[in-house]
């Protein structure tokens, strides 16, 4: 019957993803450490084994440099990328604590994996299901510095948020996300609040860590 076939998708995606995964990680253990300095030595950088994954999941991996969110600021509008003044707030906040030197390695899940729009229970379950953990809040500004060299709308995207631990602003919980403003040609940081979060749209993608490491150690 239907259930049985959609159950029996449901496994397969998992397999699927769960190949991708192991795929990723095998990628990763043939790097020398001379690969891992060089990285260091740059602001923002995303590994040459960056994939699509055919069945949701886009990898990406980010290093973060101690940029404070004040930084951060000048740091993205220097570049083109404009900051609302909700996502400024938020980046000044002292909930918004900069890494130095920690190497993320993110998953994208695709909105569109699921139904048009939903609940972001389903996001959160498939989330928890692959053990993927809360990014830290700065990977949204180093997503928006990645997009500069990717479009997003050629990732079949128009906004990808970053699903870290909420940051509270005069009493209501917001996460950073990145959009692409078609009308000015530009991408936008901003500060999106949890009532806004209960659901996921289609062509958002939705930012987890697979693993974080502190490179500095």
């Amino acid at each position: 019957n239907c259930s049985r076939v959609m159950s029996l998708g449901y496994i397969f995606l998992c397999i699927v993803l769960f190949v991708f995964g192991l795929n990723k990680a095998l990628q990763r253990s043939i790097y020398q450490r001379k690969d891992i300095e060089q990285l260091l030595n740059n602001k923002v950088i995303i590994l040459p084994s960056r994939s699509w994954a055919e069945w949701g999941m886009i990898y990406c991996d980010v290093i973060s440099d101690g940029t404070t969110g004040e930084e951060w600021i000048r740091r993205l509008e220097k570049k083109g990328i404009g900051v609302s003044w909700l996502a400024k707030e938020i980046l000044v906040s002292p909930s918004f604590i900069p890494s130095k030197k920690t190497l993320s390695d993110l998953r994208i899940i695709r909105g569109s994996l699921f139904h048009d729009k939903g609940r972001s229970d389903d996001i959160y379950n498939l989330a928890n299901l692959f053990k993927l953990k809360k990014p830290y809040p700065e990977v949204a500004c180093l997503i928006c510095e990645k997009l500069l060299d990717k479009k997003m709308e050629g990732m079949g995207l128009k906004g990808i948020k970053i699903m870290h631990q909420w940051i509270d602003y005069q009493q209501i919980r917001y996460i950073l996300a990145a959009f692409y403003n078609s009308a000015e040609g530009g991408y936008v940081l901003e500060a999106i609040s949890q009532e806004k979060t209960d659901y996921y749209y289609y062509l958002h993608g939705y930012t987890y860590a697979a693993d974080m490491t502190n490179l500095a150690k």
